[in-house]
């Protein structure tokens, strides 16, 4: 890997890892902004999931914003290191 594709993975890694941190530390700015996709999204996946799994999801928008910034620092670090980089 070039100097410069480090440099740019690691610029473009940070904005998620940061927003990702916001969202988990301060989700109640964003929850008026989340609650229609949550509101969209939360009752279909809960009747595709089975019943094992369905404790482990978030119940309110609170919690589904926290879920999302936990993914976007993972998403950003695996991006960062390189390790599963597409996946994230």
């Amino acid at each position: 890997m070039s100097l410069l594709r480090f440099v740019a993975r690691s610029m473009l890694a940070s904005y998620f890892v940061i927003n990702g941190v916001k969202a988990f530390r301060h989700p109640e700015d964003l929850v008026e902004a989340a609650q229609p996709v949550a509101d969209a999204l939360l009752p279909k996946v809960d009747a595709v999931l089975p019943e094992s799994v369905r404790g482990y999801l978030p119940e309110d928008t609170t919690g589904f914003v926290k879920c999302t910034g936990i993914a976007q620092v993972v998403g950003g670090l695996s991006l960062a290191t390189g390790i599963g980089r597409r996946l994230g």
